[in-house]
């Protein structure tokens, strides 16, 4: 079995969570990738000072392509290229965090595809924020923390080279995915590609079912109107309900909530 996957057995397993991360996603600092984007760092030590069983690995970048397929092309050019031709704050900025773009996308797929190849219900996480305000050529979000969609960076790429058929993204950031919308509604992936906002209240169970996903993206948002017991109980009705359906599971966060991960080892913790 492999060491970096978290597989449920019948006599149960010692966990070990994979972690997508690496300094390289936040090489540009606060200033030009935002605040929230910084905390992944402030995330990753945490997991380690608190000794959380968890293993980091290190992603593999996407390509130009790859952004290019859930983006307008000549917008990836101009962000890629440091240009500010649609303006917005991911222009003009330092070789390194443009390089960090590639490696944030890359973690989302290397986590996907880390996960797919388990051929069964397993959990990985990224420490990186989805994108998922961002739309088809979009740059304008204040409240974006990177120029790309990566969710759908990722998502994409497994349709496209069919390594999954059928997709699910849940997503319970208050800040809500427009962007991720406005993707499906200018490309052809909306046929294998699911979209769900998530709250508390939201029931999941019968659209999963009967989508019958290959893969789920759940993006982990904090909400302060949520008490973290209620949080919690999201998480562990996402991981439930994936792991009741053999589904594998890359869920990803950015804040310092870290409930996703005592869930996950609720969930799929060895068997008592």
């Amino acid at each position: 079995m492999d060491a970096n996957l978290l597989v449920l057995t019948a006599g149960g397993v010692d966990l070990r969570i994979p972690v997508v991360y690496t300094q390289v996603m936040v090489a540009g600092g606060a200033a030009d990738l935002g605040s929230e984007a910084v905390k992944s760092a402030l995330v990753a030590q945490t997991l380690k000072n608190e000794d959380f069983p968890v293993d980091f690995v290190d992603p593999f970048p996407v390509l130009a392509e790859d952004f290019i397929r859930v983006h307008d092309p000549k917008y990836v050019t101009a962000v890629l290229a440091g240009r500010d031709e649609f303006g917005g704050k991911f222009f003009g900025h330092s070789i390194e965090t443009i390089r960090s773009f590639a490696f944030v996308g890359g973690a989302f797929l290397t986590g996907a595809k880390k996960a797919l190849e388990a051929k069964r219900a397993v959990v990985v996480a990224v420490l990186a924020s989805g994108g998922q305000e961002v739309g088809w050529s979009r740059v304008d979000q204040v409240e974006s923390d990177g120029p790309f969609n990566y969710l759908m960076v990722a998502a994409a790429h497994l349709i496209q080279h069919n390594q999954a058929q059928r997709i699910v993204i849940l997503d319970t950031d208050p800040r809500g995915g427009s962007g991720t919308e406005d993707v499906l509604s200018q490309t052809g992936f909306g046929a294998n590609i699911l979209y769900r906002p998530m709250s508390p209240t939201t029931s999941i169970e019968e659209d999963l079912a009967r989508y019958q996903p290959d893969l789920i993206f759940y993006q982990v948002g904090s909400d302060e109107g949520l008490a973290s017991e209620q949080m919690g109980r999201r998480d562990e009705l996402v991981f439930t309900v994936a792991q009741t359906l053999g589904v594998p599971v890359v869920f990803n966060v950015t804040s310092d909530y870290l409930g996703a991960f005592s869930a996950a080892l609720r969930v799929h913790g060895p068997s008592t």
